[in-house]
């Protein structure tokens, strides 16, 4: 079920086991989501208030011949908790579909040995983002923008938790455009020209753009004094999933351009995010 930095959750050589007990992932739930006034009956729900940092208990069993042997596997599975570093976690649900994150361990493994060549192990991982991603890097294009804001559905792009890390690409031409999320109501503005043969490429995550003249997601000429967000602070936009009857978990963009020339679109890419 799960890979841990690597370690599958059986061991070839038969020492270690993944256990009942572990757990499957739930809701990570939110920071300061009410505030209180005094003298007011109740409190005023913030239900924009950011997601609190995951967690996950993987039980693992050590079992060998003799005691050496187990004390062998454990002290190497010591070692790899023990690094200084995010340790990817990888569930597999066993049907082709995989889920990704990265965590550490905070506390004292503290173990049970019930006989000298068994012991149990369990691992609390804490996961500084609560979300989990899809393995697949996607990307899914708009229609032409136009000078009327319009919602474009994202192909291929269904989920259940918010984006904030995708590229965007804006292909030309164009004066201005518009880039925004119809749920989050978060908005990008490109406040310089492209030409229809040119690209503004936007990394959300790390609040830069840059222009590029070739058919690329990387280099080009900085323009990111000229591409600003509506938000002023945290990520620089926020793709959210409506969840809405039949279309439920679909992702869109709402986009428009100013003095639009050639066939100007929208690209997204990233990965999914659940929670």
């Amino acid at each position: 079920m799960y890979t841990l930095d690597g370690i599958p959750p059986v061991d070839p050589a038969g020492v270690y086991k993944l256990l009942t007990g572990t757990t499957v992932r739930g809701f990570a739930g939110r920071r300061a989501n009410m505030l209180e006034l005094p003298g007011v009956d109740g409190a005023i729900p913030d239900v924009g208030a950011p997601f609190m940092p995951g967690s996950i208990n993987l039980q693992y069993r050590f079992f060998a011949a003799t005691h050496g042997a187990m004390m062998a596997a454990l002290e190497r599975f010591n070692g790899v908790v023990g690094q200084r570093k995010l340790l990817t976690i990888v569930h597999d649900y066993g049907n082709g579909q995989t889920r990704t994150n990265q965590g550490f361990v905070t506390s004292p493994i503290v173990t049970e040995m019930p006989i000298n060549r068994y012991v149990r192990y369990p691992v609390a991982l804490q996961l500084p983002n609560p979300l989990w991603r899809g393995s697949a890097l996607l990307t899914a294009d708009s229609g032409t923008l136009t000078a009327t804001f319009a919602n474009h559905t994202l192909a291929g792009f269904s989920s259940t938790a918010p984006i904030t890390d995708a590229l965007i690409r804006v292909r030309g031409g164009f004066s201005t455009a518009y880039i925004g999320c119809p749920v989050s109501g978060d908005e990008i503005l490109i406040n310089t020209p492209i030409g229809a043969t040119e690209y503004a490429v936007i990394d959300t995550k790390t609040w830069s753009a840059r222009k590029v003249t070739t058919d690329t997601w990387s280099g080009g000429t900085d323009i990111s004094a000229s591409v600003s967000s509506n938000k002023g602070r945290g990520h620089m936009l926020s793709l959210e999933p409506d969840q809405i009857g039949a279309t439920g978990g679909r992702y869109r963009v709402r986009a428009r351009a100013t003095n639009p020339t050639g066939t100007p679109i929208v690209q997204v890419r990233a990965q999914l995010a659940y929670h």
